[in-house]
């Protein structure tokens, strides 16, 4: 409890720092203005406060402080099935196509797929993102996992370097829950 109080009354004092520093900011384009020596002291205190918030937390606070690069996410390509495998299709079933970072379970981004057949082409990019990993920064490589009815396949060559195209995914292993 202590440390979400510690949390927040920081982000209260940089909501208040960062609305003196756009004042003071508009205030030095003005000719005849001399910035008050505490106004100086409070605006070099709130530049060292954002150094200790983790980066997607200031890019919530304020979208306009400059921003690390980001991967472009985007995979593309086609999704095959083993012959011997197809009789196991239903009509019903609908293909999951899932990222995870590498090594996590949990996924960054899932589309589905339905009604499907093979071979599929397939897009999957930031309008697939989960909204729960929509804060979090994407890797520059990712694991991807294909799945319809109890069917996966992966890649021959994983983790997937960001962005990918023209990646082959062949569906070729029965999963026994």
């Amino acid at each position: 409890m202590g440390r979400l109080f510690q949390f927040l009354s920081l982000l209260v004092a940089l909501a208040l720092g960062f609305s003196i520093g756009a004042g003071y900011s508009w205030l030095k384009g003005q000719s005849n203005f001399t910035p008050p020596t505490h106004l100086l002291q409070s605006t070099k205190a709130i530049n060292t406060a954002t150094d200790l918030i983790p980066p997607e937390l200031v890019d919530l606070i304020n979208p306009a402080m400059p921003q690390r690069p980001s991967v472009e996410f985007k995979i593309t390509g086609i999704v095959d099935i083993l012959p011997e495998l197809k009789s196991r299709l239903k009509e019903s079933d609908t293909l999951l196509i899932v990222v995870t970072g590498p090594g996590s379970k949990d996924p960054l981004a899932i589309k589905k797929v339905y009604p499907v057949s093979f071979p599929c082409i397939y897009t999957i990019g930031p309008e697939d993102r989960v909204h729960s990993a929509l804060s979090v920064a994407l890797p520059s490589e990712v694991d991807l996992s294909i799945r319809v009815g109890d069917l996966v396949g992966k890649p021959s060559a994983s983790p997937v370097v960001l962005p990918a195209r023209d990646l082959h995914v062949l569906i070729d292993r029965v999963v026994v829950e």
